[in-house]
């Protein structure tokens, strides 16, 4: 998912909201004997600046089970790309969402170092994964403020379009029910399939 060599870093002015030039939202999900394992979703957006190249942001948030725990997970980085060719950013030091501008914010504990593409992974609270599907599906504005090695801030704006064929009537989202189906990973790991909210822009 985050394929790409490191490169000098660019941004965006820092406390500028970003609306991207090009979203797309997609559930994701990896089965194991016809049972879900993992449930999560997909966030790809890019902004073409004035002058110079894209900046790309790529993040998921996944959860899984023990069969007693749910534990969700978030991955995330910044790239820029130019001419097909896609660089990291300087790697994310601090990364928090907000739902409609609302309190509570969920805050992204990141753990380790990043990988060789400055991609991070962290935790946050199951429910908050729970709170931030909920959003994505129902087309809720969602903010991520994102702070970078180096001192550069983005806020990114996260909304599909108003309509689409992946948008449910509440609780009836792809979602729901896969977190509600979901069971122990065993074995190896399979491969993950992912489906768009069909809302893209």
């Amino acid at each position: 998912m985050f394929a790409a060599a490191l490169a000098p870093a660019t941004s965006i002015a820092a406390d500028a909201a970003i609306s991207p030039d090009h979203l797309r939202i997609s559930d994701f999900y990896r089965l194991q004997s016809k049972q879900k394992v993992l449930c999560g979703m997909h966030v790809h957006a890019s902004k073409q600046e004035a002058v110079g190249p894209a900046m790309e942001w790529d993040i998921a948030i996944s959860v899984l089970t023990d069969g007693k725990t749910k534990v969700a997970g978030v991955s995330a980085g910044s790239f820029v790309s130019s001419n097909s060719n896609r660089s990291a950013r300087p790697a994310i030091t601090r990364l928090v969402f907000s739902i409609n501008g609302q309190a509570p914010e969920i805050p992204v504990q990141i753990f380790g170092a990043p990988n060789s593409d400055n991609a991070i992974q962290g935790q946050i609270r199951e429910a908050d994964a729970e709170r931030l599907f909920d959003a994505l599906d129902a087309n809720t504005a969602v903010s991520a403020g994102i702070s970078y090695d180096g001192g550069t801030a983005d806020t990114l704006l996260l909304q599909g379009r108003a309509s689409g064929a992946g948008i449910a009537p509440a609780g009836k989202a792809p979602m729901k029910a896969c977190l509600s189906e979901m069971q122990p990973a065993t074995g190896e790991p399979t491969k993950i399939s992912e489906t768009g909210h069909g809302n893209d822009y």
